[in-house]
């Protein structure tokens, strides 16, 4: 009888695509993220006209996959040269009016025994939620269909340096935002799915779609927190909002958008202070050159 697999052991690899959708050996292990795939299909009913369907026949298929966890300094770039765009000097600043590289993944999820495996995977949406306490991602996958693979037995085990809620801190043009409470930052429906007409019925490519971004914060209602009431009141200027980390050594995450205020939440009392919540949405500045950038070292 056939050993039974164990959730305790299931792990995930990847490797860099070279052509989106053409897969490859996944040489590398993820170490921080943890990933969990759903296979997708869509179906269409043989209906005759009798009391009940014939059949069923398959439409389009593909696989979602959910990333979640601590990030670390190492990871973070997987999913901004996937998510933004492939970097240059360590810089991932995407055109707001040009066409994007990325990077796709052909992405194991399993063990030695057996694995699961689909190809052409893009981060399509990802949210980064900050506190004092800690810094969690939670990011969506899109890709292919998902098949049986191959596990790569001894599979690079980089480094892992983890990005803590207390290596970070926002900024609003360039100055540090000391009463802010929480800060959670989102770019979603960055890929679409591209089917070819004369193709498969899976994936033929990704496609850029118009991304929704955001960022959720919430800080007390003193001078520094009512100032984003008064600027939407005023003009709405165009703000620089970041969200940096540094480790004290040689890592280093900054996150930068351009940003105008969106929607002001309710007052609310914590357990410790009195505070406002609003939303920046993000949009493009020609003056700071960019809708959202992230530099990574």
């Amino acid at each position: 009888m056939a050993n039974e697999r164990s959730a305790v052991f299931v792990r995930s690899q990847y490797g860099v695509e070279t052509t989106h959708g053409t897969e490859v050996d996944c040489t590398n292990m993820f170490r921080a993220l943890k990933l969990t795939a759903t296979p997708k299909v869509s179906t269409h009913e043989v209906d005759p006209g009798g009391l009940f369907p014939t059949g069923y026949a398959l439409g389009k298929e593909w696989t979602e996959c959910k990333a979640e966890g601590i990030p670390s300094y190492e990871e973070i770039a997987l999913v901004m040269q996937s998510l933004l765009c492939k970097p240059a000097s360590d810089v991932y600043n995407p055109s707001n009016g040009a066409e994007n590289d990325y990077e796709s993944y052909s992405i194991a999820i399993g063990t030695s025994g057996a694995c699961e495996k689909f190809t052409g995977a893009a981060f399509t949406g990802v949210t980064l939620k900050y506190t004092s306490d800690e810094l969690t991602i939670d990011a969506d996958i899109i890709g292919g269909r998902i098949t049986a693979g191959t596990w790569v037995s001894g599979a690079t085990e980089g480094d892992i340096t983890p990005i803590l809620g207390g290596q970070c801190h926002v900024e609003l043009s360039g100055a540090t935002q000391d009463r802010v409470i929480s800060a959670d930052w989102a770019l979603t429906g960055r890929w679409k799915p591209f089917y070819a007409l004369a193709g498969s019925n899976t994936i033929t490519n990704m496609v850029e779609g118009k991304p929704d971004g955001s960022i959720k914060v919430v800080c007390e209602a003193d001078t520094q927190g009512l100032a984003h009431l008064t600027r939407l009141r005023d003009t709405n200027e165009t703000v620089a909002f970041a969200l940096k980390a540094t480790d004290g050594d040689s890592n280093t995450f900054d996150l930068e958008c351009a940003t105008q205020v969106k929607d002001l939440d309710a007052f609310e009392i914590s357990d410790t202070t009195y505070n406002i919540g609003y939303t920046l949405g993000i949009v493009y500045s020609s003056t700071l050159g960019y809708a959202v950038k992230a530099t990574i070292t």
